[in-house]
C-alpha cells in the first residue's frame, strides 16, 4: 500500500493497482523516521490499523520507508515486463515460498525455475533470487548464481532460515547475498522461518557451538505456514511496486 502527501494531506492511497480517493479529516505527519514528506512524496507502509468513518480514513502505521520523493513518479518499466523467480531448495521450504511469491506476481510475463547453470538472468528485468540460509550464508550454487546477474537488473532476494525472523544469522546471508549482487540494483529482501529436519537438529544438539541455534530451530516446525506465504505474496506485489517507481 502506498499514498502521497499533499500540503500535509494524505489525496489518494493507491493498493498496490487499485487506486482509492480519500480525505483524512486531520493533518499527516510532518515526518517519518526523519524523513520530510513533502509534495510527492511516496512512501510504503505497514499499517496497525485502519479505521474508515464514510470517506475519513484514519492511519496508525507500525514502519514506512520511502522510496521516492518525485513530484510527477514516472513508471521506468514500460511496456510487458519479464520477472524471473529462481530458487535454490534442500529441504522445499524455499520452493513453498518461491511458488508463493511467483503467485502474488502482477507483471505480464512470469516465470519461475530453479537456479542452475544455464540459467539467463539478461532476459528478465526483474529477478527474484530465493535460497535456504546455511551456517549464516549463502549456499555456493547461489553465490555462482548471484555473481552471474547482469549490471542494472533489478533485484529482490528471498530466503528461509531456522532462527527467529529478522535475527542476525539469517540478515547476515543477506548482507552477504547483496555483496554477492553488487552489480544489480537491490530493490528489497524477505526472509521467512523454514522448518529443519529433526534428524539435523539432534546432530546439532549434541555440539555446544551450535546447541542455541538448534534450541531456537525447534520453534520453526510447520514453517513457511500459510501466512508466511500470504506475506510472501504481499512481499511480490510490493517489489514490483518498487520497481514501478525506481
Amino acid at each position: 500500500m502506498c499514498f502521497f502527501i499533499q500540503n500535509g494531506w494524505v489525496i489518494w492511497i493507491k493498493d498496490y493497482c487499485r487506486v482509492v480517493s480519500v480525505s483524512t479529516g486531520s493533518r499527516s505527519q510532518s515526518k517519518v523516521k526523519g524523513v520530510p514528506l513533502t509534495d510527492g512524496t511516496l512512501f510504503f507502509a505497514r499499517f496497525q490499523k485502519m479505521y474508515i468513518e464514510g470517506r475519513k480514513i484514519r492511519l496508525k502505521y507500525l514502519q514506512t520507508i520511502v522510496i521516492s520523493c518525485r513530484k510527477d513518479p514516472k513508471n521506468r518499466m514500460e511496456g510487458a515486463v519479464k520477472t524471473l523467480v529462481a530458487y535454490y531448495s534442500e529441504s522445499g521450504n524455499t520452493e513453498k515460498l518461491a511458488k508463493a511469491i511467483y503467485k502474488g506476481l502482477e507483471a505480464t510475463d512470469n516465470e519461475i525455475e530453479k537456479i542452475g547453470e544455464t540459467t539467463n538472468f539478461a532476459a528478465y528485468d526483474i529477478i527474484f533470487v530465493g535460497f535456504p540460509v546455511q551456517s549464516s550464508s549463502v549456499p555456493p550454487k547461489v553465490e555462482k548464481a548471484l555473481k552471474r546477474i547482469p549490471e542494472g537488473k533489478m533485484l529482490a532476494l528471498f530466503g528461509t532460515h531456522g532462527s527467529l525472523r529478522g535475527g542476525p544469522l539469517a540478515i547476515s546471508a543477506f548482507y552477504y547475498a547483496i555483496s554477492l549482487a553488487s552489480q544489480a540494483s537491490v530493490i528489497g529482501t524477505f526472509g521467512c522461518r523454514g522448518e529443519v529436519k529433526a534428524s539435523l537438529l539432534e546432530a546439532l544438539m549434541k555440539k555446544a557451538e551450535y546447541k542455541y541455534w538448534a534450541l531456537e530451530a525447534q520453534s520453526a516446525e510447520g514453517h513457511p505456514d500459510d501466512a508466511d506465504l500470504e506475506d510472501g505474496k504481499q512481499f511480490a506485489k510490493l517489489m514490483m511496486l518498487r520497481a514501478e517507481y525506481a
